[in-house]
């Protein structure tokens, strides 16, 4: 066994010390000096310290712990779940864990435990590690006697993925009404087209049911989404407005996000678009964001406007829309339009989406209408946007500024320029702050108004700023750097 850098008799010392030194400090020390040395002594040490009194060295001996990360490390901690202390056990599941494959054959023996709590415990280590080696040694636990444990296996073998467990879940789902959703969850992980038939069949049979298990159907459906093959996308289809609410919305998740994994461009969303629209009241960002991506397939003005307004309400969806709104026909018009809208709110995603449309622009992709408006939609956004200014939070300012000098910088100007007349410097700081990242010479010309100020470090931070630009501290005309 390799001893790093360390002797045998400075292992031994500090693992002495380890144990039995008075100061916390010095403990927490020689855990930390202990990372990553491959050594009985020390791996036996560190395992000790984990019921150190000091939650500072318990802290440093796991990390040492992990770091040296082998299969002797898990054989050292593994009898901790055992122990009557519940943060010694978790503390010990943590390190097992995180070892990964290197604990498995330390767990195992742990299945066989009489206490059914330990059975569940190493289960459940078994199945975040997700190695499929133990799945033969897990299938007999579907069976045991404890309905915890049961459970555990189900989603362990789930979490695991192997194709070996599908008929052993299968059994278990016909046999076992309270295991039948967490075995729908677990089919829908392992995937293929073995499972995704067998849970297609059974929502068949389940929406047929007088007495329908909506949380059975909720699972079935998540479970489709995730394992269901193009004769599933073909039933589902079908089904899209024939049951209402929430289970409309899931049928609908469930079909996007097959067509998806299938590349089934052949679905043609127009004759679902309200179902689509309603499903963007969803409480859950998946559901949404399904939605937006089959109504992103659609054309109408009435759709962009949709998702305009669905910005700011989530981050997971606000990153979607951040990548397809601005690829939208007529966008600028139907922004100008989402600015004027009474269920209008000012958001930083909404400025962000508009950033990333306004810096992509061309001639050739301007819509004709905006051509030819007498009031170019450009000029009237620039108009909206600086009527934002002051209603602003300090999240959106720095954007805000951003986007009036791109559309407008002499009207960008106008809306910033009472702040050269404030008697607050630290406006005026904020305010030189934002337009730091700003580019061209507009942006820099305003900054230069505050090179004069009477306030000392209004002056300095505006000379530094345009030094960073590389223009003299002077300011004269031409950049001291090789600016453009």
């Amino acid at each position: 066994m390799m001893m790093d850098h360390h002797s045998h008799n400075d292992i031994s010392t500090l693992a002495r010390e380890l144990l039995t030194n008075e100061d916390a400090g010095i403990r927490r020390q020689i855990a930390e000096q202990l990372s990553g040395v491959d050594s009985y002594v020390a791996i036996a040490a560190l395992a000790n310290a984990l019921r150190d009194e000091n939650k500072g060295v318990r802290d440093a001996a796991e990390r040492s712990l992990i770091a040296i990360g082998n299969e002797h490390v898990a054989r050292s901690v593994v009898d901790y779940l055992l122990d009557t202390n519940i943060s010694l056990r978790n503390t010990a599941a943590e390190i097992l864990i995180k070892l990964g494959t290197c604990s498995i054959n330390a767990v195992l023996p742990y299945l066989y435990d009489a206490d059914h709590d330990v059975r569940k415990f190493a289960v459940d280590i078994l199945g975040v590690i997700g190695d499929s080696s133990p799945v033969e040694h897990l299938i007999p636990f579907l069976n045991d006697p404890d309905d915890n444990v049961v459970f555990s296996t189900v989603e362990a073998l789930g979490n695991i993925g192997s194709q070996r467990a599908v008929r052993d879940l299968q059994r278990i789902y016909e046999h076992r009404d309270d295991c039948k959703a967490v075995v729908a969850e677990a089919l829908g992980k392992i995937g293929g087209d073995e499972a995704c038939d067998f849970l297609l069949q059974k929502y068949c049979e389940q929406i047929l049911q007088s007495d329908v298990d909506q949380l059975l159907l909720y699972t079935m459906l998540e479970a489709l989404s995730k394992c269901g093959n193009k004769k599933a996308l073909t039933i589902l289809r079908e089904q899209i407005g024939m049951l209402k609410g929430h289970l409309n919305y899931l049928i609908i998740h469930a079909v996007v996000q097959i067509g998806l994994r299938c590349n089934a461009c052949e679905i043609g969303w127009l004759p679902y678009k309200q179902y689509l629209l309603e499903a963007l009241s969803a409480e859950e960002p998946f559901i949404r964001i399904s939605a937006i991506q089959a109504l992103h397939t659609l054309k109408d003005d009435d759709i962009t406007t949709a998702l305009f307004l669905e910005l700011g309400k989530n981050e997971e969806v606000d990153l979607l829309l951040l990548d397809i709104l601005p690829q939208r026909s007529k966008f600028l018009e139907i922004a100008v339009k989402t600015i004027c809208s009474a269920e209008f709110m000012l958001s930083k995603v909404f400025l962000l989406v508009l950033r990333k449309y306004l810096k992509n622009l061309t001639y050739a992709n301007l819509h004709q209408e905006f051509l030819i408006h007498e009031v170019t939609y450009l000029h009237t956004l620039s108009q909206l946007l600086g009527k934002q200014w002051y209603s602003a939070d300090e999240e959106t300012r720095p954007i805000l500024i951003e986007l009036l000098f791109l559309l407008d910088g002499d009207h960008a100007i106008e809306v910033l320029s009472d702040v050269t007349e404030y008697p607050d410097p630290w406006v005026k700081m904020q305010v030189i702050e934002y337009l730091a990242p700003v580019s061209g010479r507009q942006a820099v010309d305003f900054i230069a108004r505050f090179v004069s100020d009477d306030d000392e470090m209004v002056r300095q931070l505006a000379i530094t700023i345009l030094e960073s630009k590389g223009y003299s501290s002077e300011f004269t005309q031409t950049p001291s750097a090789e600016v453009q």
